[in-house]
């Protein structure tokens, strides 16, 4: 009788000695590249998935690192902050002093002319002035008077009766108002 082999179970992940597919130089986090994906956040508007791919390592791994290296969550969130700074400065300049917008003609540039966001500075005033310039809502009570006055006038000359002017029902809703 010849002896078979028989497999012994294995733990999970690839067997002893195997390669992994993907390679993971590219993808390893070192100071260096944090540093480099801090100086990238501020500059890309605080986009850290764009940061991330300039570098060469995922999205995941960022957020990976911000969880178990407090300094690195620290300077990320300071960066982010410098980042939203720096937009807040371009919406306020945008609006406020403008940029100069080349003129061309004939595919030459022959000159130049201040060119300002009203938008942006709207939308920079209701973020700091929302009383004055945030977006208002109003309500017309009056509408369900109306609307329940029609349907009632509608049911008396579907019943073939006639309502007498003025009259109607105080009906409360369920909250009791």
């Amino acid at each position: 009788m010849s002896e078979e082999k028989i497999p012994q179970k294995r733990g999970r992940g690839r067997p002893p000695g195997s390669k992994s597919l993907k390679p993971n130089k590219q993808g390893k986090m070192t100071v260096q590249k944090k540093k480099k994906i801090l100086d990238l956040v501020v500059k890309n508007g605080g986009n850290v998935s764009a940061a991330a791919a300039k570098v060469g390592v995922s999205a995941a791994t960022v957020h990976y690192h911000q969880k178990v290296d407090k300094v690195f969550r620290e300077k990320l969130m300071m960066a982010k902050l410098e980042a939203a700074n720096q937009v807040e400065e371009s919406i306020t300049h945008r609006g406020l002093e403008g940029v100069d917008e080349d003129i061309y003609y004939q595919g030459e540039v022959v000159g130049s002319k201040k060119v300002y966001s009203d938008t942006l500075l709207l939308e920079r005033a209701r973020a700091l002035m929302p009383e004055r310039y945030g977006k208002r809502t109003q309500m017309d009570i009056n509408a369900n008077v109306s609307v329940e006055h029609k349907a009632r006038s509608k049911l008396a000359s579907l019943l073939g009766i006639e309502l007498e002017e003025g009259e109607y029902e105080v009906v409360q809703d369920e909250s009791g108002e």
